[in-house]
């Protein structure tokens, strides 16, 4: 949810609502209803629980609402009236389902507008229970009730298959990204230590130790780390953010913490990378190298 949940005078829209109207956080939008929605229909389970001299009173009722017409949307006779209860849209809701074509406000905003006060359409119960499934069949079987039980686990077991499937898939493509950078760090310091073999022939026979060598060529492979960690995470960030737009319709913020940790990592692992090259670099003999010039 982006904003807040509906309240009082404020109502929460599906994303798929405030793309087709062109609303946002702040906005107005006026709402109408028209009694004739009011029909016996929405009273049958009324008639069957009170009987037929109440259910009948129940459709005079709903009749009399019906002949009425109150200003401000309040069971207005016209789809759409013009004068039409006005509402502050204080959320935005978006899952991706059906849900997103949907406006929610509250029972007591419902209630003006409809001028009926109704009951639920859908409970959510949360359990913990490991015999959910027979409870689920109990209810359905339970006819007289005429309510429908559905287990949401099973609803959403596909969409998190296709979830953990896909953390898997990016864990196996980060491993492999991790081993070619390694490869690359390590063949770029090695490269370097062929190239100044006789540099560091030079700096061991003047006094040099093989540990200052192997501290000077871990820190330029560090360095190499950084730079490819800070420019790697924008470049990754700028791709993210977009496929979140693209495909999800929404915005993603900077985890900083996630960018320091990349960082981070990304030079740890080029000094990783670096040390076969550097304990090469810090076992060239300076007597070999100096006799070949």
């Amino acid at each position: 949810v982006d904003g807040a949940w509906p309240s009082s005078g404020n109502v929460m829209v599906g994303r798929d609502v405030a793309s087709a109207m062109g609303l946002k956080i702040g906005s107005r939008i006026a709402i109408a209803y028209r009694a004739g929605d009011n029909s016996s229909d929405s009273h049958k389970p009324a008639q069957k629980l009170e009987g037929k001299s109440q259910g009948n009173q129940a459709d005079n009722q709903a009749d009399k609402s019906s002949s009425k017409k109150l200003v401000e949307g309040r069971v207005s006779t016209d789809i759409m009236d013009t004068h039409g209860t006005t509402f502050r849209v204080c959320g935005i809701l978006d899952t991706g389902d059906a849900e997103d074509s949907m406006l929610y406000a509250t029972n007591a905003d419902l209630r003006v507008l409809t001028g009926v006060k109704r009951g639920a359409d859908v409970i959510a119960y949360s359990s913990s229970a490991p015999n959910v499934d027979a409870v689920v069949r109990s209810i359905n079987d339970m006819t007289s009730m005429r309510v429908r039980a559905q287990q949401v686990t099973k609803v959403t077991a596909a969409d998190t298959g296709i979830i953990a499937m896909l953390r898997s898939l990016f864990w196996i493509v980060s491993l492999v990204v991790l081993a070619l950078m390694m490869v690359g760090v390590s063949t770029t310091i090695s490269s370097i230590v062929q190239q100044r073999r006789n540099e560091i022939g030079l700096r061991k026979a003047l006094g040099a130790s093989a540990k200052s060598i192997g501290i000077e060529f871990t820190a330029e492979s560090g360095l190499y780390g950084f730079i490819g960690g800070i420019s790697g995470t924008a470049v990754g960030y700028g791709f993210a953010r977009l496929l979140a737009s693209m495909v999800f319709a929404r915005d993603l913020s900077v985890n900083w913490w996630l960018v320091a940790f990349s960082i981070v990592f990304s030079v740890a692992a080029s000094c990783v990378a670096a040390l076969p090259p550097v304990l090469r670099a810090s076992k060239i003999d300076p007597a070999i190298v100096l006799r070949e010039e």
